[in-house]
């Protein structure tokens, strides 16, 4: 997800370089819509020879598979798929507060310049991805609640505060900030995913992770823009998508209180 934004963010500071205003009005725009239609053949080509996991082979050898799967996760499964669903709900926030609406904010809000913006967003998401894997190894040594707990704290005590230095009106300040705020996405993004996986077992664990998910993309991801722009026009505030983010974050965290540790080393 961050590799993406970071190349969607690349895409839209060349754009926005290469074109003047109205060339973008006029046209511009569409440019990045059409060049993503070659990746969506790569994924899936990519998805087409993607091999299943030995545990659910052998599973399927034992024709212990569900025949209807979706069924019995939503019968036999709802605890986890809450669990998740509220968990998805609270990353997917924090990457839309995060990141999208950051770009919004430093650019329509506080009047910075949107094509030095889409870069230092490029840049970021890049950033992000690189860290990612770092983390995923921290949360095999330390436990995965501890590390995804991090993450989270994260966004909600420091969402607020970077929001306010970005308005101080200096560019080099507000590029601080969003690097800062950036840091918690690649705890919560890394870790939270394999976490999702191992609350389903293996004979439903595509469907439940996919089902829960997706649900929480939604509700993170879909209704955010929404909520976020329904706050801020009711209240006059623009820092109201950060106390959103803080909301999504606080569920997010006790749902994580009921999520039984599922790092090998860390029940070792």
């Amino acid at each position: 997800m961050a590799l993406g934004g970071g190349a969607a963010a690349l895409v839209a500071g060349v754009v926005s370089t290469a074109l003047s205003e109205r060339q973008l009005e006029a046209y511009g725009w569409r440019i990045p819509f059409l060049l993503s239609f070659p990746l969506i053949l790569v994924a899936l080509a990519a998805r087409r020879h993607l091999a299943d996991s030995e545990a659910f082979l052998e599973k399927k050898r034992e024709r212990a598979t569900a025949k209807a799967p979706l069924r019995e996760v939503l019968t036999r499964h709802r605890g986890p798929v809450l669990k998740v669903t509220l968990l998805a709900t609270g990353s997917n926030c924090g990457y839309w507060v995060g990141l999208i609406f950051m770009n919004i904010y430093l650019t329509s809000n506080l009047g910075y310049p949107k094509s030095s913006t889409f870069w230092i967003m490029g840049g970021i998401g890049l950033f992000v991805a690189c860290l990612m894997p770092l983390f995923g190894a921290l949360s095999d040594r330390l436990g995965r609640k501890k590390v995804i707990t991090l993450g989270f704290a994260g966004y909600g005590i420091l969402v607020v505060p970077a929001m306010l230095v970005m308005g101080l009106g200096n560019f080099p300040l507000a590029i601080l900030a969003m690097v800062v705020l950036a840091v918690p996405m690649p705890i919560v993004q890394s870790v939270t995913y394999p976490t999702y996986a191992e609350l389903f077992p293996t004979e439903v664990r595509y469907t439940g992770l996919s089902f829960s998910f997706n649900i929480g993309t939604i509700l993170g991801g879909g209704l955010s823009p929404y909520l976020a722009t329904w706050l801020i026009d009711g209240t006059g505030n623009l820092l109201a998508p950060g106390f959103l983010l803080m909301g999504a974050v606080a569920i997010a965290l006790l749902t994580l209180r009921t999520v039984q540790e599922s790092s090998r080393e860390a029940l070792a």
